[in-house]
């Protein structure tokens, strides 16, 4: 080996080995700056939010009274028709149906409407809404 290509081997190290120092140096130095940000030891007066409580009572959510409560006799009552309701129900129906087995299992006509026109009016509606929710339904799974 030359005397020229040991002394540009020696400067490459040593160049390697002073790079390597100067990068921990900048790595220790940034460390030690975060360290103190964190620690709350930064010089720096940063302003601080405080927060606005002088709203007005507009904002503030109602209280509930006994008259804005819904009665438990009202819970798991339909508000809808029976024909959105049969509509609905059972497009939805053949739409699962349709789209998980292709079977009709979940066919169900019945209803918990009062007057026997509105469960009639709930079955005609149900069985049209099941037959375009299963037919479309079939349709976008072969597609």
């Amino acid at each position: 080996m030359k005397k020229e290509d040991s002394d540009s081997h020696n400067g490459t190290v040593i160049s390697v080995v002073l790079f390597s120092i100067l990068v921990v140096f900048v790595i220790v130095y940034f460390k030690m700056n975060a360290d103190e940000q964190m620690n709350g030891k930064v010089e720096e007066n940063l302003p601080v939010a405080i927060p606005d409580t002088s709203s007005t009572s507009d904002l503030f959510v109602e209280e509930y009274t006994e008259d804005t409560l819904v009665s438990s006799e009202n819970l798991g009552t339909d508000t809808r028709s029976a024909m959105e309701a049969g509509d609905e129900d059972g497009y939805w129906d053949g739409w699962y149906d349709g789209a998980e087995t292709g079977m009709r299992s979940r066919y169900d006509e019945n209803s918990s409407f009062a007057s026997a026109t509105d469960r009639q009016i709930y079955a005609e509606n149900y069985r049209e809404g099941y037959e375009k929710g299963f037919a479309e339904s079939t349709k976008s799974k072969k597609s």
